[in-house]
């Protein structure tokens, strides 16, 4: 935020503006595609492009429950989702080959929790880089809050949480066991029922059916 400014600039279009049209693109116009950046590591370039898909879909969930919600600046919630998972889109880029021993763990033990296989590999949770970067790169204090999950029980935390969760979990597949608590997690932010949620996140009936039936087989 400049000096002159009288409020943090919490959103991409507003960024864009305070720089100006023809700066934006001579700054940026020559950066090294990642496609050319990561030619010789193919399964990080699937890995980093997995994630940045994840990362549209937590924005686009993110998005539609804070418009559900009235939230006072629905833009600033889809981008804190958008960028919540910037370090791990990061470390695919930079860190390649770490970031693939990573997804190594995951896949052989499937139940390990993400920060379980992170702590182990890189010596630390991505979140925690997340936060880190978010403050060495300066960006407004909002920004930083919404995708702090240790401020949960701000509503509007819970809504970017609730986003990336449902998008992390729901990239390995609906049946994925995780999901029945990310439904009630979202039900009890919406005011809504899980079998709501499940139907406005687009779920077909059938599947929707099975994952009832896996709530409530955890439930008993």
């Amino acid at each position: 935020r400049r000096r002159s400014q009288n409020a943090d600039i919490t959103t991409i279009d507003r960024a864009i503006m305070m720089l100006g049209i023809t700066p934006f693109f001579r700054d940026f116009e020559n950066l090294t595609p990642v496609e050319e950046h990561l030619e010789d590591h193919p399964q990080a370039m699937l890995g980093m492009l997995r994630v940045v898909a994840r990362a549209r879909r937590a924005a686009h969930f993110a998005r539609d429950w804070a418009v559900l919600r009235h939230d006072l600046d629905v833009d600033e919630i889809t981008v804190a989702a958008l960028l919540r998972d910037i370090a791990e889109i990061l470390l695919w880029c930079f860190a390649p080959q770490l970031a693939l021993e990573v997804n190594g763990l995951k896949e052989r033990d499937p139940g390990m929790r993400s920060r379980v296989a992170q702590t182990a590999v890189y010596g630390f949770r991505t979140l925690d880089l997340q936060l880190a970067l978010c403050e060495a790169w300066h960006l407004p204090s909002l920004l930083l809050t919404l995708m702090n999950e240790a401020q949960v029980n701000n509503p509007r935390v819970r809504n970017v949480v609730c986003a990336v969760s449902l998008a992390r979990h729901s990239a390995n597949g609906w049946n994925d066991p995780a999901l029945p608590d990310d439904f009630n997690a979202i039900a009890d932010l919406l005011h809504l029922t899980p079998d709501a949620v499940m139907m406005r996140a687009g779920i077909d009936p059938y599947t929707a059916e099975e994952t009832a039936g896996l709530n409530r087989s955890n439930a008993g």
